[in-house]
C-alpha cells in the first residue's frame, strides 16, 4: 500500500530507489523471523556461505526476488492495482502448474482443486480480455489514478 501511494504521489522516483526502500523495510521482519527460528544465526549463515551450492542458490534467489519486485513496481507504476493483481494471479497459476508437474504432485487429482484453479484462471483471462478490448487496454482505475496524480502535481 505504501509503494502504491509513493508511486502516485511521487511518480518521478526511480524504481530502483523504491526497490531499495522495500528491501530495507523487509529486512527487519526477515531478521526477526530468522532470529526466532535459529538461535545461532551467524553460525548458520557462515555454514551456508561456505557451501558453494547453497551460496549460489542464495545469490540466485536474491537476484530473482529483486528482479521480480522491480518488475512489479514498474507494472504498478504503469497500470492499476487491479490489473497488477490479475497479472500476479496468472503468474501464480503458472507457478503452481510448473511446480505440480516438476515435483509430480497429485494436486490435480481433486475435482474441487481443478475447478478452483480453472475459475481463477478464467476470471483473470476474462478481465484481461475485457480490459484490452476497451479503451486500448487502459481501465478506469488507471485513468482515475492518472487524473489524481496530475491533479496533485498541479
Amino acid at each position: 500500500i505504501l509503494q502504491r501511494l509513493l508511486l502516485m504521489v511521487c511518480p518521478d522516483l526511480p524504481v530502483p530507489l523504491l526497490n531499495s526502500v522495500d528491501a530495507l523495510v523487509l529486512l527487519a521482519p526477515s531478521f526477526i523471523t530468522a532470529r526466532v527460528n535459529d538461535s545461532d544465526l551467524s553460525q548458520s549463515l557462515a555454514t551456508w556461505l561456505t557451501s558453494p551450492r547453497i551460496a549460489i542458490m542464495l545469490l540466485l534467489s536474491s537476484v530473482s526476488f529483486a528482479g521480480g519486485h522491480l518488475v512489479c513496481l514498474k507494472l504498478l507504476r504503469d497500470a492499476s492495482a487491479t490489473s497488477f493483481q490479475v497479472v500476479y494471479n496468472m503468474a501464480n497459476f503458472v507457478l503452481v502448474l510448473v511446480s505440480a508437474l516438476l515435483f509430480q504432485d497429485e494436486l490435480f487429482q481433486s475435482p474441487l482443486v481443478v475447478i478452483g484453479i480453472s475459475l481463477s484462471l478464467s476470471g483473470s483471462l476474462a478481465y484481461s480480455l475485457t480490459i484490452s478490448a476497451t479503451k486500448g487496454g487502459k481501465d478506469e482505475d488507471s485513468e482515475a489514478h492518472s487524473k489524481m496524480a496530475f491533479a496533485q502535481r498541479t
